[in-house]
């Protein structure tokens, strides 16, 4: 027994070491580290937070109980993927979970059961909003900066005039901040607009 704990420990430093992450244990759960989903969570964060925010998203995920309980991994998952690497959108995921479940995982497109195993987290920077803003592609992403849209209303599918002016996120999907012509901006995402052209009216 007493050299179990110097190997676990040295075992604990090894995995914090190859994750580069600090390993969290939440009530002794030692299964918890192990967990490839508790892995796929940990390098979800990694990749769509910035470094210095990792430990605030961790921690604000402890607030996503579900029936007073713990929520799992599984929503937890969904919740990092609706922030698209923001604290503020993982705030409103959160609150969103602990409102409905369902309505999270049908957010971050989590509606099948193996849905968040096939997931591949996509950062998005500030750099990457400025190469698309110079006329860069970025996978995923089709329209470009000052593009002329329709936005297609979820009521009766009715069109809206819109103008793209900054690509906002790419996760859970590709979300634009569109002008209307009566001057208000709106956050839409992309399976909700078509290109305009003279000819589409």
């Amino acid at each position: 027994m007493n050299g179990l704990m110097p190997w676990l420990r040295t075992t604990l430093r090894r995995l914090e070491r190859f994750f580069r992450e600090r390993v969290r244990l939440s009530d002794g759960n030692l299964w918890l580290v192990l967990s490839p989903d508790m892995t796929k969570l940990q390098q979800a964060i990694s990749i769509l937070f910035e470094p210095e925010e990792y430990e605030s998203a961790v921690s604000m995920l402890d607030g996503l109980r579900i029936d007073r309980r713990p929520a799992s991994l599984y929503l937890k998952l969904a919740a990092v993927r609706c922030s698209g690497g923001s604290l503020q959108r993982l705030k409103h995921a959160i609150e969103m979970g602990n409102q409905d479940f369902r309505d999270l995982l049908m957010d971050a497109g989590f509606e099948g059961a193996n849905a968040h195993l096939k997931w591949v987290p996509r950062p998005f920077y500030q750099r990457d909003a400025e190469h698309w803003l110079a006329g860069g592609q970025i996978d995923g992403v089709e329209f470009g900066p000052y593009e002329d849209v329709w936005y297609l209303t979820t009521i009766l599918r009715r069109k809206k005039d819109a103008k793209i002016i900054s690509l906002y996120a790419l996760e859970p999907t590709v979300i634009y901040m569109v002008l209307y012509v009566s001057g208000k901006e709106e956050l839409i995402a992309q399976n909700h607009l078509v290109k305009r052209d003279g000819t589409d009216e």
